[in-house]
């Protein structure tokens, strides 16, 4: 057990996971990051220089060894967010919140829906003629035309994008942090399928041909009978 205990590399993961659980439930904002980083590496590196006039390793440098394993943990976690991508949609010249335009997007999860519209979990692949990534919330209104819709299809779609609201009342379940967790930041509300257009895809899916196995499935259940719960 005491090996364990003064085992360095298990010491370094520990701070390597608190910083990525640091940043998951407090994120940081990415400038601050790069300043925290900055200042790190320069501590570090004049420990270092002091350290190689010593015989031992001082308790404070093993410390800051840790510490600079979690900045490491924080920024790595940072990196993954598609939000800070330069090609997510959010960063694209043409984006902006609130004003209307035209992209294609490819459902790829049907979600809970609400009383009044229909949710489906999309990736925005172009925004106008700019290929991009990024994920939103596709909200159309109930209708007997929704059933158009099928997972990993591709679509031409003009709308509006929006950011997720948060909930307005207190201690209620908070879906904008839901989706924050999902790398989602936006979401599109369409009133009407008349602004949405299937685009002619040869590619090969097994996701789109599972998809299309259960649809195919339910179809029958619900002619058999059963309802949707």
């Amino acid at each position: 057990m005491k090996w364990i205990i003064n085992y360095i590399p298990l010491h370094l993961v520990v701070f390597l996971v608190v910083g990525i659980c640091f940043q998951h439930y407090r994120p940081l904002p990415t400038n601050l990051i790069v300043k925290i980083g900055f200042a790190t590496v320069v501590i570090l590196t004049i420990l270092t220089l002091l350290e190689r006039f010593r015989l031992r390793t001082s308790l404070l440098f093993v410390f800051w060894c840790g510490i600079t394993t979690s900045v490491v943990g924080i920024t790595s976690y940072q990196l993954t967010r598609q939000l800070h991508w330069s090609d997510h949609f959010s960063n694209s010249p043409n984006f902006s919140v609130g004003v209307e335009s035209v992209f294609t997007l490819r459902p790829v999860r049907l979600l809970r829906p609400t009383e009044r519209h229909q949710r489906y979990e999309a990736r925005i692949l172009h925004l106008d003629s700019l290929a991009t990534t990024g994920k939103v919330v596709l909200s159309i209104e109930k209708s007997t035309t929704t059933d158009s819709i099928s997972l990993f299809n591709d679509y031409l779609v003009g709308g509006v994008v929006k950011e997720v609201v948060a909930p307005q009342n207190p201690n209620t379940f908070d879906y904008k942090r839901y989706l924050y967790h999902r790398q989602i930041y936006h979401q599109v509300v369409l009133d009407s399928l008349a602004v949405v257009k299937k685009l002619a895809s040869d590619e090969p899916s097994l996701l789109k041909k599972a998809d299309e196995v259960r649809s195919k499935i339910v179809e029958n259940l619900q002619k058999a009978g059963f309802k949707p719960n």
